[in-house]
């Protein structure tokens, strides 16, 4: 669908801004639910859509601060396409092996290749074994559940 339209919408009862795809039948007010909403502006990417309304969301006496420090911090900035950030449980399940042991040396070369250092990566084994994603088998040695 590289055709797909997305609409900013501002609710005429509440003004705030939401979302959604062209031509969508039903839509409502994610925030009041009324069904009076008029579109202000269109895209052709979903993101360049959500970034719209985030910022069309924000009060107006921090909005210039926060596109400030967008501007001053552009791995922040959603609309930059290199802030998106690896999915830290995909790449430690890529690390596993057949029998679910992490390769953790190999965990780290392939972040360090997207831009993660490897205290990064250590975050991320941290949470997944408090979340119980990972078992510690030993110093450096962990598995998947």
């Amino acid at each position: 669908m590289a055709d797909q339209r997305w609409d900013m919408l501002r609710c005429d009862s509440c003004g705030r801004a939401s979302g959604g795809r062209s031509g969508q039948r039903s839509i409502a007010c994610r925030h009041c639910g009324s069904a009076s909403l008029t579109i202000t502006q269109s895209f052709d990417n979903a993101g360049k859509m959500a970034q719209a309304v985030s910022s069309a969301n924000l009060p107006p006496e921090i909005r210039k601060e926060v596109e400030d420090a967008l501007s001053r911090r552009p791995e922040l900035n959603p609309s930059n396409g290199s802030s998106i950030r690896p999915n830290p449980v995909r790449m430690i399940q890529s690390a596993a092996k057949d029998d679910g042991s992490i390769d953790i040396d190999l965990l780290v070369r392939e972040a360090v290749k997207v831009g993660v250092d490897e205290d990064e990566v250590k975050r991320w084994i941290e949470m997944s074994e408090i979340e119980g994603a990972l078992i510690r088998e030993g110093p450096g040695e962990y598995r998947l559940l």
